[in-house]
């Protein structure tokens, strides 16, 4: 259950059922770990942040800031902004992994679909600010928007349209956590996260990890690593030929032996040195389309 709602002082926040009875206590501790109080600003910590925990009887609601529905729309200007892209997502899974979360909800960005995992947030930032700050000056709504606009393309056209975006991490509820004390050898599962919460293995929706059709325990982090380059694989398998070596992480990332696949630290490490060794005219080469949007 979603709800879009305005608070009193004039914030756009979404308010979302996040537990019923014993369903979504994990969910809940988790939300309250990480997307609460000073971790919230950790800087690696891309959690979209819980403003406000209601509570109605059975219930609890979790309240949000109202975000952008995709990470890639609009698609990317250039591969400035897929490294950009790439350094953000990576932290965030990272900072998850490194607190004992794993997230095993489809890291997904289909261009198509509501089921979007990282959300992108300050893309559109800077032109409501700007209309924002017009406003408060006495210019009318149609100038103020027409000016933002004018300011976000002069921005693309200059080639900094990417430092003003924050990619956020939601759809936490199928996390797992485990707890510091725990031997890291018994932090598994067993089958497909949906059936932890009840709901039917066949309405999962999505392509599963290799392990997860498996009887036996799976170690859920390289689950999540995983998804992560699969979501990848869609997103720039187009752009196997410019950039090689981000492919060949892809191709790392959805090893069929778990044990073969990076750590999200690892992934984060070779792609910031990738970034560092890419040539400023590759990066500001326009992103070929994704698989799905090529007809």
């Amino acid at each position: 259950i979603h709800f879009p709602a305005r608070t009193f002082d004039h914030r756009d926040v979404v308010i979302r059922l996040i537990r019923k009875g014993d369903d979504g206590q994990e969910h809940v501790e988790v939300l309250r770990s990480l997307a609460r109080g000073e971790r919230a600003f950790h800087a690696g910590n891309h959690c979209v942040p819980m403003l406000d925990e209601l509570n109605l009887g059975d219930m609890t609601f979790a309240v949000f800031p109202f975000l952008a529905d995709s990470v890639n729309c609009p698609w990317f200007y250039n591969f400035e902004e897929v490294f950009d892209f790439l350094v953000q997502a990576l932290e965030g899974i990272s900072y998850l992994h490194d607190n004992l979360v794993a997230h095993l909800v489809r890291l997904s960005s289909s261009v198509d679909g509501p089921d979007n995992t990282y959300i992108a947030y300050s893309r559109i930032l800077t032109l409501i600010t700007s209309c924002s700050t017009l406003l408060r000056r006495g210019v009318s709504l149609v100038t103020s928007l027409t000016s933002a606009i004018k300011f976000r393309l002069a921005q693309i056209k200059f080639g900094t349209s990417s430092t003003a975006q924050t990619l956020y991490l939601g759809d936490m509820e199928l996390c797992v956590r485990f707890t510091p004390e725990s031997e890291p050898a018994s932090r598994k599962i067993v089958g497909i996260p949906v059936a932890r919460i009840g709901i039917s293995p066949s309405d999962y929706g999505r392509a599963l990890v290799p392990e997860m059709a498996l009887s036996g325990p799976y170690c859920p982090f390289k689950a999540d690593m995983w998804q992560f380059g699969s979501m990848l694989y869609y997103m720039f398998q187009p752009s196997a030929d410019i950039l090689p070596d981000l492919y060949a992480l892809i191709e790392a990332l959805k090893c069929h032996d778990p044990d073969g696949r990076p750590t999200a630290t690892q992934a984060l490490d070779r792609v910031r040195l990738m970034r560092a060794q890419t040539p400023a005219d590759i990066l500001s080469e326009p992103v070929p389309p994704a698989i799905e949007i090529q007809h």
